[in-house]
């Protein structure tokens, strides 16, 4: 699941352990970045082939070919690399084949889906214990590893709230943060209204953000609901709050997506803009450069289809009035002279 905590154990393993090895690679977000942009894939490929091989600029844009190279990497020198939130076995392949290592290379995999992990040595994270959970919610809402005097069982009933989950303790801790006790118990009652799920705990925080009048985007990178990479390049929202996002937008119209206020699967919205549905509840769509581009000639090749169908039928009304004038002229004859 989201938020664990993998993407920040493996950043402390590779931090630890990477200068013991010849060459190292840590390739982030994998699965967000395939899916970013068209060349994603191929970027992933260079940046893992220039951090484990002589760093030798290639001029490749074929997937396959890069992956040989980097098969070929793989096996002359001692490497750590860590592929980060991996969502495919195309992406996995892709960048990893199952083709044999250089002794003593390690390779460290994080992913939600476990079906990726099947072939290897597989570790699944539980979650914080509560000694830890506690500590992670006190740093946050007190700036302090312990609870504020009055704060200690209000403090443990939200830890056992949490299971813990980081993320769920990181957000509340902010959120808590310089609050009463009687706002940390209101708090707590209204996590306890609905069944406990990471919706209705990502949909309670959002909705205690009061977003839409008072809170923006300044308020959305305090609470950690929003986050921007290390160069300050991407501006970026947790997959837990992402998916809860997405799936109030499906249940809009599930059968209908042409009917929905926003569309982020690119095939969904190529067949919606291909079936030219009525898409004014649409406010915004994603679609690949790749689908993008077909969309455009398809576009480009009806419209020209139109014209010439449009001409055709002009010019063949303009012979049809000809002929029926043609005939109105010469009907005489046919029937004999008049007299």
């Amino acid at each position: 699941m989201g938020g664990i905590g993998k993407t920040s154990l493996a950043k402390h393993v590779f931090q630890l352990h990477s200068s013991k090895f010849y060459k190292s690679s840590f390739i982030e977000g994998v699965d967000r970045r395939c899916n970013e942009q068209f060349t994603g894939l191929i970027d992933l490929q260079k940046q893992l082939h220039g951090d484990i091989s002589k760093k030798i600029p290639l001029a490749i844009h074929d997937v396959s070919i890069y992956t040989t190279k980097i098969e070929k990497a793989l096996t002359r020198e001692k490497v750590f690399i860590v592929l980060d939130d991996i969502g495919s076995l195309d992406q996995l392949d892709a960048l990893l084949r199952n083709k044999g290592l250089h002794p003593g290379s390690k390779i460290i995999i994080t992913t939600k889906d476990a079906s990726l992990t099947k072939r290897r040595r597989e570790v699944l994270l539980n979650g914080l214990d509560e000694h830890a959970s506690l500590e992670l919610l006190c740093i946050h809402a007190f700036t302090s590893h312990t609870p504020k005097d009055g704060y200690e069982e209000v403090s443990e009933k939200l830890v056992k709230y949490c299971e813990g989950h980081p993320l769920a303790l990181e957000v509340l801790g902010k959120l808590l943060h310089k609050r009463d006790v009687a706002y940390w118990e209101e708090c707590l009652k209204g996590l306890k209204k609905e069944p406990h799920s990471d919706r209705d705990l990502t949909e309670t925080i959002l909705n205690a953000c009061d977003m839409e009048t008072r809170y923006r985007i300044t308020n959305l990178f305090d609470k950690c609901l929003l986050s921007t990479d290390g160069n300050i390049k991407y501006l970026m929202m947790h997959s837990l709050i992402q998916d809860m996002g997405r799936n109030l937008v499906r249940q809009e119209y599930l059968t209908k997506p042409w009917k929905r206020s926003r569309l982020w699967c690119h095939e969904e919205s190529f067949r919606v803009l291909k079936q030219e549905k009525d898409t004014e509840n649409i406010l915004g769509l994603e679609l690949k450069p790749r689908l993008r581009e077909i969309f455009k000639r398809g576009n480009s090749m009806i419209e020209q289809a139109r014209a010439e169908e449009k001409k055709s039928s002009s010019k063949s009304n303009k012979e049809g009035v000809r002929r029926s004038d043609q005939t109105t002229a010469t009907a005489p004859s046919e029937e004999g002279p008049l007299t």
